[in-house]
């Protein structure tokens, strides 16, 4: 019963352990692809700024986007797919990809951001020396009468 008990845990552990990723020679490496993805995502949101219109001229305009990323990196469509297409096949190894894709996006939004991201300055009313209230004398509260 104790051999069970072990062999059991043991499964477990080996179940639970992360899968080690052999990425093929083919294959854009994961550092570069992560930069490529990034690239990808600010140049299709360009396109959604640009508010093109959804016909062929946002076809061309994310065509033309997409060529020069890949001829900035070296790359091919094709190649490009087959890779895309190999890290998704692996959805745990993707998903730790994407959120570094989104740190990468993150970390040049702060980098390039125009405007330094503090919080709004709040104005303090000035006290002046010169100008006192007024004493009130005598004063008397007296309640105002029911109409009955």
């Amino acid at each position: 019963m104790r051999k069970i008990g072990i062999i059991f845990i043991l499964s477990v552990f080996i179940s639970c352990s992360k899968k080690e990723v052999k990425i093929p020679a083919d294959v854009i490496p994961r550092d570069t692809m992560i930069v490529i993805l990034a690239e990808i995502h600010l140049a299709e949101a360009t396109i959604q700024v640009l508010n093109v219109d959804v016909n062929d001229s946002t076809k061309i305009a994310s065509f033309g986007l997409y060529r020069y990323i890949f001829s900035k990196h070296n790359i091919s469509q094709d190649l490009f797919k087959k890779s895309f297409d190999y890290y998704r096949s692996e959805p745990a190894y993707f998903h730790t990809m994407y959120d570094e894709v989104i740190t990468h996006l993150s970390e040049d939004q702060a980098k390039y951001s125009p405007l330094p991201i503090t919080p709004p300055r709040i104005e303090r009313p000035v006290k002046d020396s010169v100008v006192k209230p007024m004493p009130v004398k005598n004063s008397v509260v007296r309640p105002m009468p029911v109409k009955k």
